[in-house]
């Protein structure tokens, strides 16, 4: 467990799913310096950038999506996300981006980010992939203590995929309220 500067727990989630370990421990950027990481092909990855109330490079397709300040991982802001009920197919917020070099066929795209609860228990599933095309999903129950919790998923490369995304996503009859952050997705060499 891990204290952020803004003396917030921040709880990291092993791949597995399994219990935090020392090992799925990662370092907690300083909110104040607001670093890039490395390699990230998200476009505004810590919600930063808004135009009136409208998260830029994001899909506005969730009920309701606002930036968010004080208490963030990463920077100063997050997105608070409220996931419309389900009715038969689930619901997914994300965003697609194009990887320029493309990936070779069989290198491997991590993505990591936090998710905090912001009302009640949510099955949430992380989904990450090829637009159009396969991806993979990791489900995921966040519990309600309204801590961040880092959370990744991997994705194997085809070789000719063109545009990939990046995505929560709930199958809930209820609206889910969540939060997020800090959603980094690096290519491993």
């Amino acid at each position: 467990m891990l204290v952020a500067c803004t003396g917030e727990q921040v709880v990291s989630e092993p791949a597995d799913g399994g219990p935090p370990t020392d090992s799925a421990v990662s370092d907690v950027m300083d909110t104040g310096s607001c670093a890039p990481v490395a390699g990230n092909v998200v476009r505004n990855p810590s919600f930063e950038q808004s135009v009136m109330n409208v998260i830029t490079n994001w899909d506005e397709a969730a009920e309701f999506v606002a930036p968010r300040t004080g208490g963030a991982v990463h920077c100063a802001s997050w997105a608070e996300v409220h996931l419309r009920s389900a009715t038969g197919m689930p619901v997914y917020w994300g965003q697609d981006f194009r990887i320029d070099p493309l990936p070779a066929k069989g290198q491997t795209l991590v993505a990591t980010l936090y998710v905090k609860t912001l009302d009640t228990n949510i099955d949430l599933e992380l989904v990450m992939g090829v637009s159009s095309g396969p991806n993979v999903v990791k489900a995921i129950v966040l519990p309600v203590d309204g801590q961040w919790k880092q959370y990744s998923i991997q994705f194997t490369a085809t070789g000719d995929d063109v545009t990939y995304f990046v995505a929560v996503s709930t199958s809930s009859k209820n609206t889910v309220k969540l939060g997020l952050d800090h959603v980094v997705v690096t290519v491993v060499p």
